[in-house]
């Protein structure tokens, strides 16, 4: 699944795009071979057509638009996509590809209008497989958000490891905790209020409390989010925005060093 950006102008071959091309059949500036359509650009192709259906969908909010609900259209459809002119697109070949636009015709006064074009391989037979794809594009931002979560996190390329067993390894280590910490993120901003008892263990949530003198009963997940990152050297002001991975990082390890003592303290027996 592949976003096209509003400024990039790709050309395409509309007709028959599931058919193979004839023998012969080049690219020649806005003209292919003779008897054949003039090439058209994606943007205005796909702003052509007619919406198929409509569906309203909650967006997240970033830095960049406040969190809203969005009534959006969608159309789709089968395109052939050429490779571009020049020595990039030398010995390429078309690209038969599945065309998704979702807009929104009518965005609230002061938003910008959301609109996007996706090409996926995979057919389209229906709006509810159109708004599926989508469904398929919303997900990135949290697959990104885990990827990040490890690099910048939990610092897997740090590792040095030259293997594969040895990159296997470790990513059992650290895959379960980027994916722990992306939760106690998400339900953070989405439930702030839930306790944090109900998305991480107890033992973490005991010590995370205690450093925020509350009970582990009162415990949120919001409040137990920050409080592991101000362990990392979060500092919480007005103007300082959601914690990053790095000082989220840094606080997880602080805590499971703690933990690490409440558990040896558990288990000795001092004199």
């Amino acid at each position: 699944m592949v976003r096209v950006q509003h400024d990039r102008r790709v050309d395409l071959r509309v007709d028959q795009a599931e058919t193979p091309l004839p023998p012969g059949a080049r690219r020649h500036g806005a003209q292919r071979a003779a008897g054949q359509e003039p090439i058209r650009h994606l943007m205005e192709e796909v702003q052509r057509w007619p919406g198929m259906g409509q569906q309203t969908l909650r967006l997240d909010g970033n830095h960049k638009r406040k969190e809203r609900e969005a009534s959006l259209s969608i159309s789709w459809g089968t395109l052939r996509l050429w490779p571009p002119d020049g020595e990039a697109g030398q010995g390429e070949v078309p690209l038969v590809v599945t065309v998704v636009r979702t807009w929104e015709p009518e965005p609230p006064d002061g938003e910008e209008a959301l609109e996007w074009l996706l090409l996926s391989s995979v057919a389209v037979e229906s709006a509810e497989d159109a708004w599926e794809r989508v469904e398929w594009y919303r997900m990135r931002w949290i697959v990104e958000d885990y990827y990040q979560c490890l690099k910048t996190g939990c610092q897997i390329e740090a590792r040095q490891v030259q293997t594969y067993e040895g990159l296997r390894t470790v990513l059992g280590f650290l895959a379960p905790l980027a994916v722990w910490l992306l939760q106690l993120r998400e339900v953070a901003r989405k439930a702030p209020e839930r306790p944090a008892q109900e998305v991480l263990p107890p033992d973490v949530v005991r010590v995370v409390a205690h450093l925020a003198q509350v009970s582990p009963q009162s415990l949120t997940s919001r409040g137990c989010w920050h409080r592991i990152a101000q362990a990392g050297g979060y500092l919480g002001r007005k103007g300082d925005g959601e914690p990053g991975w790095k000082t989220l990082w840094k606080g997880w390890l602080y805590i499971q060093t703690l933990l690490e003592g409440v558990h040896l303290a558990s288990e000795l027996s001092l004199e």
